[in-house]
């Protein structure tokens, strides 16, 4: 082929090869993996696409297939290994690896095993990736985000938690279905911690800049005519309700990371609710990831949106740190 190659293409210059300068990486092929690749592949975000897992076969094959459909994409080199070395020079590498929990097993022991894993896998990302950005979904990703800054020495800016990105989301879709508007219609924010103790935002949902707590006071609350408190409820539960229903979760959270790579790929400076360092924030004292509103730019997140929230709202936050510190304070070995 060399030869073949000397007769077709004539070097325009002795140089090596242009570095990747929008490699992403995908840690973990499972299912979220999976879907987190291929939606950033179809968003034409990276000029290289680097997986990486321990199962060796199913690697080979997902890469295989995804390189089988290069015509149709604009990515064209991906690549794959269990050795973290494919992964370098990445700009942003997308972190899905962990275990599930087992029958029986506690919160904190699920924690402690996927602490395990991380401790094995986040060094090597940045050895290989020093100036990128760590975008954390393993669950639980306000931990495991925290976690992973610890164990990466990376600023704090540049490790963050995929959080209540989708979390908002489905609560802007079951609200605008409500209201029989398109999601983009209905602007709402929910925070804290992705998972039963998230914080809706009630004070500062609004269609088009008209406040639904101006319409109706009692919106979100327990006395309210309209019950939209359940709409928190089925935005808590929609994760269970799919996984019961088809054994997992992954095409929504695909879609949400893939969104959060562009706003950083492109650095967009787009505002979006992600899992980040509040320590000092809503009487917060605890070092504790929790998600707010975030801009994110080309070096992660840029700043953090001071959101003014209802008192109660507010306590829904320190509730939601110090959940999270009486786990941090029993992790072992960080």
């Amino acid at each position: 082929m060399s030869s073949t190659l000397q007769e077709l293409f004539i070097p325009a210059h002795d140089g090596a090869p242009e570095p990747p300068r929008n490699k992403v990486t995908v840690v973990g092929v499972g299912q979220v993996g999976m879907a987190c690749a291929v939606s950033i592949l179809l968003k034409e975000l990276a000029d290289e696409l680097a997986l990486v897992d321990v199962m060796e076969d199913k690697l080979k094959g997902e890469m295989m297939d995804l390189q089988h459909g290069s015509l149709f994409l604009k990515t064209h080199k991906i690549v794959a290994d269990k050795d973290y070395s494919v992964t370098a020079d990445s700009r942003v590498v997308v972190l899905t690896a962990g275990v599930r929990q087992r029958e029986g097993e506690s919160r904190l022991d699920l924690v402690q095993r996927n602490v395990d894993i991380f401790k094995s896998i986040v060094p090597q990302i940045v050895t290989y990736s020093p100036h990128c950005v760590i975008i954390v979904v393993s669950n639980p990703v306000d931990v495991l985000t925290y976690v992973t800054w610890k164990l990466s020495g990376l600023p704090k800016h540049r490790v963050l938690g995929s959080g209540t990105n989708l979390d908002s989301a489905r609560f802007r879709f079951l609200m605008a279905d409500r209201l029989g508007v398109h999601p983009s219609g209905f602007h709402g924010w929910i925070m804290g911690e992705h998972g039963d103790t998230s914080v809706p935002v009630w004070s500062g949902a609004n269609v088009a800049g008209v406040s639904l707590r101006v319409l109706n006071p009692d919106v979100g609350t327990d006395v309210d005519p309209e019950n939209c408190k359940e709409t928190h409820k089925m935005v808590v539960d929609s994760a269970y309700e799919v996984i019961k229903l088809k054994g997992y979760t992954n095409w929504a959270i695909g879609l949400s990371v893939a969104d959060l790579t562009e706003s950083i790929v492109r650095n967009l400076r787009r505002i979006h609710p992600v899992s980040t360092m509040v320590q000092g924030m809503y009487g917060i004292t605890e070092e504790v990831y929790l998600s707010i509103p975030c801009v994110l730019d080309g070096g992660g997140v840029a700043s953090v949106v001071h959101v003014s929230l209802s008192d109660d709202e507010a306590a829904q936050m320190r509730a939601s740190g110090s959940a999270l510190w009486d786990i941090h304070k029993e992790l072992q070995d960080l």
